[in-house]
C-alpha cells in the first residue's frame, strides 16, 4: 500500500450542507458567473491541449446547461449568503 493514500475520516461529510430543499434553477441563477467561469476555463484547456476537437463550442447554452447540471448534482446545493439571489 502506498504511503501517499490518505484515509477518509468523514467519508459523507459536506462542507456546507443545506436544510432547504433548492431546486436547480435558482442554485443556477445563483451560480451563473461561476458557472460561466468555469466554461470559460474548460473551452482554453481544452482548445489549447487538443486543438483538432470537434466540441460545437457555439452551442454554448446547451454545454452551460449541461455543466450547470454536472456541478448542481455535485455539489452541497448550498446558496451562500454572499451571493446574489434572484429569487429574492
Amino acid at each position: 500500500m502506498s504511503k501517499n493514500i490518505k484515509k477518509c475520516h468523514m467519508p459523507n461529510y459536506l462542507p456546507h450542507s443545506c436544510m432547504k430543499n433548492i431546486d436547480r434553477e435558482r442554485w443556477h441563477n445563483n451560480y451563473i458567473q461561476q458557472i460561466i467561469d468555469i466554461h470559460s476555463i474548460l473551452y482554453e484547456t481544452i482548445n489549447q491541449k487538443y486543438p483538432k476537437n470537434k466540441i460545437d463550442w457555439k452551442n454554448n447554452d446547451k454545454i452551460v446547461h449541461n455543466l450547470s447540471r454536472v456541478l448542481y448534482h455535485s455539489s452541497s446545493k448550498y446558496l451562500s449568503p454572499y451571493l446574489k439571489d434572484s429569487y429574492d
